[in-house]
């Protein structure tokens, strides 16, 4: 019975030296609720959009969306042997009276306004839908992959 009680003891010691104070623990859950909300949402633009899974804002489509997914992608017509792709891309709001153009180097979109059956137009912009190509200042500068001949 005594060695019962003395081992009981010992084990009894040995949880209680080994615990943490509730304060520590408490304090180490904190810090990792902090650092994961830290976490969450730091990679997003100041829409919301999740920039590190692709998206990025549609002003058009007031919603984010991955480019590739949503639109149409042109190739640059001139490209250094060497040099990377950097592509342009159109998306079209639901009735496609309006084309937003997204140029890669140049922050924000340009917004193109339907002028006929398939052709939409802003300033220097022009995008012809059925030959599947952009002009600016008046030069195809960027043209749709499988419309290339």
């Amino acid at each position: 019975m005594k060695k019962a009680v003395i081992l009981s003891g010992i084990v009894l010691l040995m949880f209680s030296c080994n615990s943490p104070k509730k304060e520590e623990v408490k304090e180490n859950l904190n810090q990792k609720v902090e650092e994961q909300e830290e976490l969450e949402g730091a990679d997003r633009d100041e829409h919301g959009c999740i920039t590190s899974a692709g998206f990025s804002w549609s002003e058009l489509q007031q919603t984010c969306v991955q480019l590739w997914e949503a639109g149409v992608r042109l190739d640059p017509i001139e490209v250094k042997e060497g040099d990377a792709v950097f592509s342009a891309f159109v998306l079209f709001n639901k009735d496609e009276s309006k084309a937003e153009v997204v140029l890669p180097k140049k922050e924000g979109s340009v917004i193109l306004d339907k002028k006929s059956e398939n052709l939409y137009e802003k300033g220097e912009y022009l995008y012809d839908d059925k030959e599947g190509t952009l002009s600016i200042n008046g030069k195809v500068v960027y043209k749709e992959e499988n419309k290339k001949k």
